[in-house]
């Protein structure tokens, strides 16, 4: 299941960089590493924010002010908009699902920071988390439950990783 996930965020990813301005679909990011091709080669531009110009890009960039559609833009769509954005400011960052303990999924995004590792951005409304495993639902831009904590989240840098 979740490596369906993953192929759909990949997937989703993909098109929307072609379609945001990339030069070609070829230069999909994944880790550090550029594929191009068939060939795969450090991309040495890219670099870890600190957390103070991670805040300092989240309040220039627009992406929480885009309005939530159930039916057309969801969270995925913010968070894979948002990873564009990062993507063009050279900043590394992609997808992660977080799960919580109703079976509850969303989508926020992670990014590695020099001075805080990796943190994740709820990017409806710029809340940077630092310890993801210790929030409940309420934290994130959903209706739940009151006591639904954060159970694993996947990520492009460390895997899945459980709470």
């Amino acid at each position: 299941m979740v490596n369906k996930i993953l192929l759909a965020i990949l997937i989703a990813t993909l098109v929307y960089l072609a379609i945001s301005g990339m030069d070609s679909i070829k230069e999909y990011v994944c880790g550090r590493t550029v594929i191009v091709m068939n060939e795969k080669y450090v991309y040495p531009e890219f670099n870890d924010p600190s957390l103070v110009e991670l805040k300092e890009f989240l309040e220039n960039d627009d992406t929480d002010k885009l309005q939530y559609n159930i039916y057309n833009f969801t969270c995925q769509n913010f968070a894979i908009t948002l990873v564009g954005r990062l993507y063009q400011k050279r900043i590394f960052s992609c997808p992660a699902i977080v799960g919580f303990s109703n079976g509850m999924r969303h989508m926020v995004v992670a990014v590695k920071t020099r001075d805080n590792g990796i943190v994740y951005v709820e990017p409806q409304n710029d809340m940077i988390i630092l310890n993801i495993t210790k929030h409940t639902c309420h934290d994130f831009s959903i209706e739940c439950p009151s006591n639904v904590y954060v159970s694993y989240v996947f990520d492009c840098f460390k895997g899945g990783s459980y709470g």
